[in-house]
């Protein structure tokens, strides 16, 4: 066998029964897989240096409880129940083992963490989004894999050294520098790109070496959950500013009496609605951080597919004081193939993300980065988000004059957004005639954007993808909807 079997020859219960046990538990556990055969009842007598008839005896008692099946002339075989056991496995079981290991004290702040309390307003907890990223059938599958085959082909043994490189693979951050700058309109060198692993892990670090218990900074109301309880783990004070369709109301934060040390914001793509901050309240945003002295932190996690706008330039980019700190990932428009993110940070704090990520990531999966690096390099990322938005805009705008056709006023969707997803808000008559029933019978999957919310939120606003249906689809599924709701007759 494969794991160690621990039998006590002194011990009152027999040999097999021991045997039995042990086994049994492998299985339980998913140890022993079902289909997996076991070895012959001499070979596994010889390795345990028992006699053959214990474990044949063994066997037969697992036989007997239908954790194991026997063909005749053939070998013994690990059956379906132990995989059925673990899966009725009760969790008022599983609680209580939790609960009964109380050998590790955990530390104040672990013990922090597991009081807090999660936002789930965030694309990643919703299966109907598809946790946000984007239709696998879209992924630039083979351009990666010939990229990734290339590299490990031309790779020799001495670029596999060890050296570290805290920041990430400066090959990447060449080429991360040249495309932000190229596609969102960044004012950035090499030097200040800090390669994570995703981008929560670059949130994570920019809150670590900026904010103390206590301090103020300003989220966007609704807004990204991860981003409200990654300031909170900090002991940050939360103040929520609403928004609307351009963005951050600068007049909110112009009224506080009180010092804000962080705002942060998702212009490019506002999560959830996907409105895009204008040009004049980007401006207004940086004016009023200037004279409070305020940092801003500048999420452009999904600003790769916008539509019916002109691109605009990054807050960053605008930015004459250093007083941003600019996040990107590559997620929306690469995963699962890679989830690397990074953070474009001022040049004086290049050293302290030096030092952070020296005491936790010291090493970077080398491999990857190169890939990514080439990816960038050849302009395959930007030739596939060309590509790919093409066909998103068309699903997007399929979905949205559908919806006008049909429902007219009853509904309403922002003038202009980003993303994969849309946000419409519905009015109160359609929720109340069963819209929800219906949608899920249409095919429309309609998510609440109540967790996006500080506060109870809105009931009639809710998230619904279009970036894995065809337009003609959309079309259909969305008259559909309309005749299930007996909307009355608008060229259904």
């Amino acid at each position: 066998m494969d794991f160690p079997i621990l039998l006590d020859s002194k011990s009152a219960e027999p040999l097999f029964i021991q045997l039995s046990k042990a086994l049994k538990e492998r299985i339980v556990s998913g140890g022993l897989a079902p289909g997996v055969a076991l070895p012959p009842s001499r070979v596994l007598a010889d390795s345990l240096d028992v006699s053959r008839g214990t474990v044949v005896k063994a066997y037969d008692d697992l036989i007997a409880q239908g954790y194991l099946e026997s063909l005749t002339g053939s070998s013994t075989f690990v059956s379906k129940r132990g995989q059925l056991d673990r899966e009725t496995q009760s969790e008022v079981e599983w609680k209580r083992n939790v609960e009964t290991d109380g050998n590790f004290k955990l530390s104040l702040e672990a013990r922090k963490l597991m009081e807090m309390s999660l936002s789930e307003g965030t694309a990643g907890f919703q299966p109907e989004l598809n946790y946000g990223a984007p239709p696998a059938e879209m992924l630039p599958l083979p351009q990666w894999k010939e990229i990734l085959t290339a590299q490990c082909r031309r790779q020799q043994p001495h670029h596999f050294d060890c050296t570290p490189e805290t920041l990430g693979s400066y090959k990447l951050r060449v080429e991360i520098a040249t495309h932000l700058t190229r596609s969102k309109g960044l004012n950035c060198q090499p030097e200040q790109v800090i390669v994570f692993p995703g981008p929560q892990r670059a949130l994570a670090n920019v809150a670590k070496i900026l904010i103390d218990a206590g301090d103020t900074v300003a989220v966007e109301d609704p807004g990204f959950g991860g981003g409200r309880d990654t300031f909170s783990d900090r002991g940050a004070k939360l103040i929520p500013i609403p928004i609307d369709q351009d963005g951050i109301l600068v007049e909110r934060l112009e009224a506080l009496n009180e010092p804000v040390k962080v705002v942060y914001v998702t212009p490019s793509c506002h999560d959830p609605t996907g409105a895009i901050m204008s040009l004049e309240r980007r401006q207004a945003l940086l004016e009023w951080a200037s004279r409070r002295g305020a940092i801003i932190v500048e999420d452009g996690w999904d600003s790769d597919y916008t539509y019916s706008t002109a691109p605009i330039p990054s807050l960053q980019g605008l930015d004459r004081e250093n007083r941003v700190i600019y996040l990107y990932s590559f997620w929306k428009v690469l995963y699962p193939l890679t989830t690397v993110g990074c953070a474009v940070v001022p040049l004086s704090l290049v050293p302290i993300f030096d030092r952070v990520k020296f005491l936790t990531e010291r090493q970077s999966p080398i491999l990857e980065h190169y890939a990514l690096a080439e990816f960038l390099r050849t302009g395959a990322l930007a030739r596939h988000v060309k590509k790919t938005k093409v066909q998103y805009e068309r699903r997007r705008k399929a979905l949205v004059e559908a919806f006008y056709r049909l429902f007219k006023t009853d509904v309403e969707i922002p003038r202009q957004s980003a993303g994969l997803h849309l946000c419409i808000r519905f009015a109160p008559a359609l929720l109340r005639a069963g819209l929800l029933k219906a949608a899920e019978e249409a095919g429309l999957k309609l998510v609440s954007t109540k967790a996006y919310y500080s506060g109870s939120g809105r009931n009639d606003e809710y998230l619904t993808p279009f970036a894995d249906i065809t337009a003609e689809e959309i079309t259909q599924r969305t008259e559909v909807l309309a005749r299930l709701m007996k909307i009355p007759s608008r060229e259904v």
